[in-house]
This record gives structure tokens, sequence and C-alpha cells, in this order.
């Protein structure tokens, strides 16, 4: 099983595309079905028995910008995975899963085809 911290650190380092390094962790984890994501605060991806808590801070813009494709399309991951309750993604006053949708789905759009 692949390593979900090894596998940020690469898509963050530029290895990976945030949409490659979320279906690798999907993949190794046995399925995410839930993820909470604050910005500055929090990152977690949850499959069915465990919690995997990802780095969340002190990472650069162009870095910062890709953990945050990474929790949009973790979170779209769980929803496509079946999870009734996906989770929460709160980047900033205009992308939030509770109530800033439009910016989740720029998110999306920008990294769903990388």
């Amino acid at each position: 099983m692949t390593d979900a911290r090894q596998l940020q650190r690469e898509c963050l380092l530029g290895s990976l595309s945030p949409l490659e390094a979320v279906s690798q962790i999907d993949a190794s984890i046995g399925g995410i079905t839930r993820v909470d994501f604050k910005d500055g605060v929090k990152f977690k991806l949850t499959n069915h028995d465990q919690i995997f808590a990802l780095a969340h801070t002190g990472y650069p813009k162009r870095a910062m910008d890709r953990m945050y494709g990474m929790a949009v399309l973790s979170y779209f991951k769980a929803k496509q995975n079946g999870s009734m309750m996906p989770g929460e993604v709160h980047i900033s006053d205009q992308a939030s899963t509770k109530h800033h949708m439009q910016g989740i789905i720029e998110y999306y759009d920008r990294y769903c085809r990388n």
C-alpha cells in the first residue's frame, strides 16, 4: 500500500497532478469516503475505517493551490464512491462546499483535467 502522505508530497512538489495524486490515494486506501479540509487548520481523508491526516500548512503558494485542488478532487471522489456524507472543504470565503460551491466548482474544473 502506498503512503497517502508520500503521494501528497509528490503532488505538492509537482511530480504528480492533483488528479493523479487523488486517484492513487483513492486506490491505495481502498476508497476515499470523506474529506475534511479547512485552510490552515486540517486536511484529513477517510476510508471506511481509517483517517489519514495530511499536511495542510507551510508550503509555497503554488503548492497550496495544488493542495486545494487535491481537497476538492477528494470531495468529489468521495461522492463518486457513493458516500452520503463526503465531508466539507473550506478554502476561503469564495470556495466552500457549505456556502460557496461556485468556488469549489472552479477548482474542480481547473484540476479535474490535469
